[in-house]
């Protein structure tokens, strides 16, 4: 049996985050990152959350899509199809959801979904705003814009392989690869012409984001990237050679996660600590609200810093198991955008 969680969101003083446990998702909620609460179980996996308008929403395995005021009480909504949802956000008055064979849905209370037409076939991994704009990447290496979440157009990427992360900051869009595409940076003035920079490594890259005037990709075998304009790219030591999977920022630091526990903390992204975490499972998500780092990992673990230095484990309520399943296969690798079980 598994579990772990997949994502982690903070909203209206609150912090959501969301996972499984052997097929079942859940959802569990904290104003301090400290105390949890578990919330309404649905009956798949659940993969991205989002916080909008004073509402959660939630995506997942089957078109599973459910919501809250207040991250405790849930609601299951009827988007009208069977396709995985890997991604969701909110940009201008909308929801957006994304995922398997191009779906796109749309919502503008989190209650009734229409299905835009994304004009492409393959899986659509990662969403996030640009700016006035939408951008999306996915398989085969896709990259999707639009002004409004209604109408998109398809961009080529010159890349083949798959996308699994964008991010967009000082006029430029950067998006990274993943699986069957390691190494891979792309970035666009317009989101229009895209052009592949030099990265410097092969290994894969998990995550990208901008903050401060700064771009930071992280990924295997410890790579973090730094860049001020998403052309030119420095690889910086991170003191680790486990794989990270995701980055956030707050109180001025830098906190990355990743495979076996690795937590690592910058004051400006280039020169990495690893922080004891306390943990050998896999932390999948970290995010920062209220004052607190939280970190989410398999084996239903929840980490906490108010710095991001020293950790505490905290109860999650649900129960521990494998922190990564018998066959060793790091939970986050099975999140849809990874290509287990979207395709």
């Amino acid at each position: 049996m598994y579990a772990g969680f997949f994502d982690i969101a903070f909203g209206n003083g609150r912090f959501v985050a969301i996972g499984f446990r052997s097929n079942p998702g859940y959802i569990l909620s904290s104003t301090n990152g400290t105390t949890w609460t578990i919330g309404d179980q649905s009956g798949s996996p659940l993969y991205g959350v989002t916080f909008g308008d004073g509402i959660f929403v939630v995506v997942g395995e089957y078109g599973r899509v459910m919501t809250s005021t207040n991250g405790i009480a849930w609601s299951e909504r009827n988007v009208g199809t069977n396709l995985t949802l890997a991604d969701v956000t909110f940009h201008n008055g909308r929801f957006v959801a994304v995922g398997a064979k191009g779906a796109v849905f749309t919502s503008p209370d989190g209650d009734l979904w229409t299905n835009q037409s994304s004009g492409v076939l393959e899986a659509i991994n990662g969403i996030t705003r640009a700016g006035d704009s939408l951008i999306a990447v996915g398989d085969k290496g896709i990259i999707l814009t639009s002004p409004d979440a209604l109408t998109w157009t398809s961009k080529s990427s010159g890349s083949l392989g798959h996308l699994s992360s964008v991010a967009y900051g000082s006029g430029r869009f950067v998006a990274v690869g993943g699986y069957l595409n390691p190494g891979a940076i792309l970035s666009s003035a317009d989101g229009v012409f895209w052009e592949r920079e030099n990265s410097s490594t092969t290994n894969e890259l998990n995550t990208v984001m901008f903050v401060n005037g700064l771009f930071v990709a992280g990924g295997g075998l410890g790579t973090i990237l730094t860049s001020t304009d998403g052309v030119t790219w420095t690889n910086r030591s991170s003191t680790t050679k486990s794989n990270l999977y995701e980055i956030a920022f707050g109180n001025g630091k830098f906190v990355a996660v990743g495979y076996g526990g690795v937590l690592l903390t910058s004051p400006d992204a280039i020169n990495w600590t690893t922080a004891n975490s306390d943990t050998l499972f896999t932390l999948s998500g970290v995010a920062y609200g209220n004052g607190t780092f939280v970190a989410v990992a398999s084996g239903d673990n929840i980490m906490t810093s108010t710095v991001g230095v020293n950790w505490v484990r905290r109860s999650s309520g649900t129960q521990q198991i494998y922190p990564d399943g018998p066959t060793g296969l790091v939970l986050r690798t099975l999140r849809p955008q990874q290509h287990f079980w979207i395709q």
